[in-house]
């Protein structure tokens, strides 16, 4: 019982020796080895049946290929399965013990040495390329199966299982069986593994197109079948029959690449060996042996499967050039249309997000976006572009500790290219954040602005890993130079706007204060206006009544003329109240808020009334106007300013006479009512609209060419100002065409005068 746990033991600590850690590797490691045993074994003993042959070389070994394949895809520990394999298959064929040691070492070093060279030559699985067409053929099937040809050829040599006169038939037998094994079944099984079948058909293929595909093959299994098996063509094996299915072979390599071409290959192959077995077709025909009917049979399998390899691999590399082209061209389309559009917009959110919608269409991409680091050192997204599957960063907000390794990362302006960024070892930071939205690979690109980091234009595969091809990187390193553009472009076109508010500001500004200028100007015209206008007409009345005097003067008889004292009081009266209005006009007694100095006493209205009427008389009869009056014998003396308020009966005397047409009815009423004594000038003339009247006491300029106007200007405006000085009031009443009223209050004499 001891040896038997030591036994265990034992094993165990070999097991963990080989795979430490995991000792469920070793068991899938043994059942892999067993079905690599079983597959070669197979394969072997069907062949052998099915060309009903022994011991002796077969024209075609498919082990050979299923080694090789199963080597260079797990890797070359599974040597010991096709070892296993060979050893087992040549002790069902009852070799001996030395030919079957030849047999495994010579088969293993053929597929160990082959696949190894595969791998160091960078052999593509795909066969898309030239190069890998090239390596399989000179390496894999040509150099490899030298080595399984010759030891396994010296050893039956040395052993005496055969003369040494037929080694080089022998070797050639199975260098060539090796050779189209490695040639007919490695692409197939490479492509099994590493492809699909359904690129023969793809889903996007049109009617016609899967039309074609059933007809090529049809096509060319019937004429296969026709040329190397069917006996109808017996008698015509004679002729070069066996290159017919070429231009089928041809045609499946050109349109279907190289799933057309391992297919071709492998039904022409197939057919050319049944018709070889069964003593048919031009191969038997043409040598009348097996053995020259096998030897015909390898080359011509060698040159179909040969040129059709070489030829989708040409094909394939040539439909990724054009592809590649146009993926340049749109590419380059794509980076002028973003630098159009730079140029002729301003709006950046716009180019930003058109920007990465089309380079995550363009590279396949699942997310790409552009951030910047904002006025406060914060990272923002500007814009994104990301698959439905998987997270936003919209709104999302870097940590100051992932920020700071960020701008570590590029602080030399170097673009950061991870493949698959659970390879690389990062901080705890940036793993959390690939992790979380789940990034595989990314590519970022910073954006330089004035010297300084300003943001990144990155690119995100989530769903695996990705090598980012150089074109890529350079594509978008030059994309992020415009996309710099596009935010030097914004920056320039928002301090032009800045300095464009200013200056519309400014220019506001000085429009406004050139406007207050210009109306402090229109004011001071007005004010001249105003001056002029009351020199004109304010001073008329005061003139027309002197002269009209001195005119009545002038009328008496002699040399000389006697003045009445009454009539020197008169002139003198008149002289002094015009040189008090033009005292007050040049001191600007006109302004608006300003009181008018009143010297009131008891005033006897009876009294003044007559003096202006008398002194008015002359006025009336040059214009035969006719006045009445209506005024009691005996008024209640008011408290009045006798010369401010014979300038106001005066002005609305006057203004009736001249605002009206000759002829005109004036009738002067005074009444007494409560403690004020009102009085009131009416008239028949020509009236005024209400507008007139609303602004008739009103400080403004009429018109100079205006005729027939009841506004007088600053002569209504000295009335009203008179009157309300005296604490009274005064309005007009009128109507167009039938005349106007002027009504006005003054307040009875209460015992003591001042000033108002």
């Amino acid at each position: 019982m001891s040896h038997e746990i030591l036994n265990i033991s034992y094993g165990e600590d070999l097991i963990l020796s080989i795979f430490p850690g995991n000792p469920q590797r070793f068991w899938r490691y043994l059942i892999t080895v067993a079905l690599v045993a079983i597959a070669y074994m197979g394969s072997a003993q069907f062949t052998l049946s099915w060309l009903g042959l022994g011991a002796e070389a077969s024209p075609v070994w498919p082990s050979a290929g299923i080694a090789l394949a199963v080597l260079f895809l797990q890797g070359k520990r599974l040597w010991v399965g096709v070892a296993i394999g060979a050893f087992w298959l040549n002790l069902s064929l009852g070799a001996s013990f030395l030919v079957s040691l030849g047999s495994v070492i010579g088969c293993t070093l053929q597929a160990v040495v082959g696949a190894m060279g595969l791998r160091c030559l960078n052999f593509n699985p795909t066969l898309e390329r030239l190069k890998d067409a090239y390596v399989l053929i000179i390496f894999g099937a040509i150099i490899a199966p030298s080595i399984n040809a010759t030891i396994s050829t010296v050893v039956n040599c040395w052993v005496g299982f055969m003369p040494w006169h037929q080694f080089g038939l022998n070797w050639g037998t199975l260098w060539l069986g090796d050779s189209m094994g490695i040639l007919v079944f490695t692409p197939l099984l490479l492509l099994m593994v590493q492809d699909s079948p359904q690129r023969i058909f793809p889903p996007n293929y049109l009617p016609q197109q899967i039309l074609e595909a059933v007809l090529c093959w049809s096509l060319l299994g019937v004429l296969s079948w026709l040329v190397f098996q069917s006996r109808t063509t017996f008698a015509l094996s004679d002729y070069p029959l066996e290159y017919l299915p070429f231009p089928f072979v041809v045609w499946a390599a050109l349109r279907f690449r190289v799933w057309g071409a391992v297919l071709a290959s492998l039904i022409v192959s197939g057919m050319a060996i049944g018709g070889v077995l069964q003593g048919i077709g031009p191969f038997v025909v043409k040598t009348g042996s097996t053995l020259g009917a096998i030897l015909l049979l390898q080359t011509f399998m060698a040159v179909v499967t040969i040129t059709a390899l070489v030829l989708a691999a040409a094909m394939s590399e040539r439909q990724q050039a054009e592809h590649q082209l146009r993926a340049t061209l749109e590419r380059d389309r794509l980076l002028a249309e973003i630098a159009l559009r730079i140029r002729q917009s301003l709006d950046l959110d716009q180019i930003l997000q058109t920007t990465v919608v089309e380079v995550r269409q363009l590279l396949q991409a699942d997310r790409v976006y552009i951030s910047y680091l904002d006025e406060n050192n914060h990272s923002k997204i500007a814009a994104e572009s990301v698959a439905c599957a998987y997270k936003s960063l919209l709104g999302w907000k870097a940590s100051e500790k992932l920020l700071q390794e960020t701008q570590e990362l590029f602080a030399q302006r170097q673009i950061l290219i991870r493949d698959n960024t659970e390879r690389v070892n990062v901080t705890p930071y940036l793993k959390d954040f690939y992790r979380h939205y789940q990034i595989k690979a990314t590519l970022a690109i910073p954006l330089i602005l004035d010297d300084q980091l300003f943001g990144l234009l990155a690119v995100h595969q989530c769903h695996r890993s990705r090598h980012w091809q150089s074109f890529e990187v350079d594509w978008l390193r030059r994309l992020a130079v415009q996309v710099t553009i596009a935010i030097q472009q914004a920056q320039l076109y928002q301090q032009v706007q800045g300095l464009n508010s200013n200056l519309e500001s400014q220019v506001a500004e000085r429009t406004l204060q050139l406007e207050e200028k210009m109306q402090e100007l229109q004011r001071l015209y007005e004010l001249k206006d105003v001056f002029l206008q009351a020199v004109s007409h304010d001073l008329r009345t005061s003139m027309m009544g002197l002269i009209l005097m001195l005119k009545g003067t002038q009328n008496c008889s002699g040399e000389t003329v006697a003045l009445p004292r009454r009539i020197l009081d008169r002139l003198i009266e008149n002289s002094d109240r015009q040189l008090t209005l033009i005292n007050a006009l040049s001191e600007d007694h006109f302004n608006q808020g300003r009181k008018i100095e009143l010297h009131c006493q008891p005033l006897c209205l009876n009294e003044l009334l007559s003096q202006i009427l008398a002194d008015l008389q002359p006025l009336f009869s040059s214009n035969h106007a006719q006045l009445t009056t209506v005024i009691p014998q005996t008024l209640p003396p008011v408290k009045a300013d006798p010369t401010q308020l014979r300038c106001v009966f005066q002005h609305l005397l006057t203004n009736a006479l001249k605002h009206n047409l000759p002829g005109v009815k004036i009738t002067l009423t005074v009444r007494v009512e409560r403690d004020m004594l009102h009085c009131a000038i009416a008239d028949n003339g020509v009236g005024m609209s209400k507008q007139q009247c609303d602004r008739l006491f009103k400080l403004y300029v009429r018109g100079l060419h205006s005729q027939h106007l009841t506004g007088i200007g600053l002569g209504l405006y000295l009335c009203r100002q008179i009157i309300n000085a005296h604490g009274g009031q005064i309005r007009v009443t009128s109507v167009p065409t039938e005349g106007s009223t002027f009504n006005f209050s003054l307040p009875f004499y209460r015992g003591n005068v001042g000033i108002a």
